[in-house]
């Protein structure tokens, strides 16, 4: 057998602990070494986990085993250890990691958790200081509560198994009779989320979006901002909240499977820069945001303040998500809306003011049809020039008075007056109409909205 020679202390744990040691060639590893007054039950779970990485040895994601030693009997100068090699904590390795590159080392994870439940064996004891990283990859450590097929039961029935911070609630009670795979979800999703907040106290209980726990207080969520090339940012939450929503579910049986947890990671993160795949899923999320027991057929709003918050939703909450169309023809995409003091109206991109007359929204029983109509509330003109049939061209000073000439300090504003406009998801059918029902001419400001719902009725069948 090899002889290591002791460099310093790596870490120590309830049973054990981790030295770095070099051996006769000068190659440094780690090596865990048994406590001496380790339990005949510790030490099972010992004979455990090295019995676990040996099967495992042909496989990246798990740590390698190089060398060990079980003696019969454990005495000050003959304790059971083995050898692993030397790696860098994950906390340490993330540090100074842009956002992608962590992403891809979840990914990562997620293989590696998909092959140990392929393999029957589940991890019970995930959380980030068992995750380590060896040339630059992730890997599972600490397999010590592991089970394995044809593992000899030695914990208690209801013995409590698992990390404090990501246990899964059911094993804090009877862990003999959990769903071990399921238990592994939920201290993975929650590993998830120490890793990508950079915060290594979890949340108790299940992930909450817009909470105190949610994901956007942590990472810089680019909503309708300007992007720098060639830079990954996150763009959208909405897929990874509804997945760690699912993952710490209290009832194992709602959680996904190894498989549907990676394929689910994969899927937000390639939609994340890509708003054509995820614009349906978020305007689904912002209808139950709007209407959280139900999405009605149609429902109206008439209080400027609840047109406000409304539109708050669909125009600030998510990048790319809508396509508003003109009274008089055209589009543009909606990003800010706030009250215009000056007369109480609602102020839509700091260029376009109006007065809410009522707000409508018209289901169609389809995400893809569903739309807003906003209809304007008729105001007086503020000046008799630069009129068209819907609205003025004039220009704010910058104590928000009105003025007809354009200077250095002024911004312009279109001041409508009358007419309406429609909002739809951008990949919305109604934003792909074409000829005489092309959105962009203006059709829904020709019809009412009755009228409009049943040309819109005739174009689905």
């Amino acid at each position: 057998m090899a002889k290591y020679r002791i460099v310093k202390k790596l870490g120590k744990g309830g049973n054990g602990t981790v030295y770095k040691v070099v051996d006769a060639q000068g190659n440094f590893f780690a090596k865990k070494i048994l406590n001496r007054k380790a339990s005949p039950k510790n030490y099972q779970r010992f004979k455990d986990e090295i019995e676990v990485l040996y099967s495992l040895n042909d496989r990246k994601g798990v740590i390698e085993i190089i060398e060990s030693y079980l003696p019969k009997k454990i005495t000050e100068s003959n304790k059971a250890f083995y050898i692993m090699p030397l790696a860098t904590t994950l906390k340490e390795h993330i540090q100074d990691l842009d956002d992608e590159t962590i992403i891809k080392l979840v990914i990562k994870l997620c293989d590696g958790l998909l092959y140990l439940h392929s393999r029957g064996i589940t991890h019970r004891d995930i959380k980030p200081d068992n995750i380590l990283v060896v040339d630059g990859e992730p890997v599972f450590s600490d397999f010590g509560l592991a089970n394995f097929p044809k593992k000899k039961r030695i914990s208690n029935l209801d013995e409590k198994i698992g990390p404090y911070w990501t246990i899964a609630p059911e094993m804090k009670r009877i862990s003999s009779t959990s769903e071990y795979k399921k238990a592994d979800i939920y201290s993975f999703a929650k590993t998830v989320w120490m890793i990508l907040a950079k915060e290594w106290k979890s949340f108790d209980g299940q992930y909450i979006p817009d909470s105190n726990i949610s994901l956007n207080n942590y990472v810089d969520l680019i909503i309708n901002r300007t992007r720098m090339g060639g830079v990954w940012n996150y763009e959208s939450l909405v897929l990874l909240d509804r997945l760690l929503i699912n993952a710490t579910n209290n009832n194992p049986s709602e959680r996904p499977s190894a498989i549907q947890f990676k394929e689910q990671f994969e899927f937000w993160y390639t939609s994340n820069l890509d708003y054509t795949l995820r614009n349906i899923y978020e305007w689904e999320d912002a209808l139950s945001k709007i209407f959280p027991v139900s999405i009605p057929v149609s429902c109206t709003w008439e209080k400027p303040e609840a047109i406000l918050q409304v539109l708050k939703i669909l125009f600030e909450r998510y990048d790319n998500l809508n396509h508003a169309f003109y009274p008089r023809g055209g589009g543009m995409d909606f990003e800010k809306i706030e009250i215009y003091e000056l007369e109480e109206l609602l102020l839509i991109n700091r260029d376009v003011v109006l007065k809410p007359k009522i707000l409508i929204f018209e289901s169609m029983n389809s995400y893809d049809w569903s739309y807003f109509r906003l209809e304007v509330d008729e105001i007086e003109p503020v000046f008799t020039d630069n009129i068209s049939e819907f609205e003025e061209r004039l220009f704010v000073l910058p104590d928000g008075r009105y003025s007809e000439i354009e200077t250095d300090e002024t911004v312009e504003y279109s001041r409508f007056f009358k007419g309406s406009f429609v909002i739809t998801n951008k990949m919305s059918k109604i934003n792909q109409l074409s000829g005489r029902y092309n959105a962009y001419s203006g059709l829904h400001n020709k019809h009412s909205n009755s009228e409009y719902k049943v040309i819109l009725t005739e174009l689905m069948k």
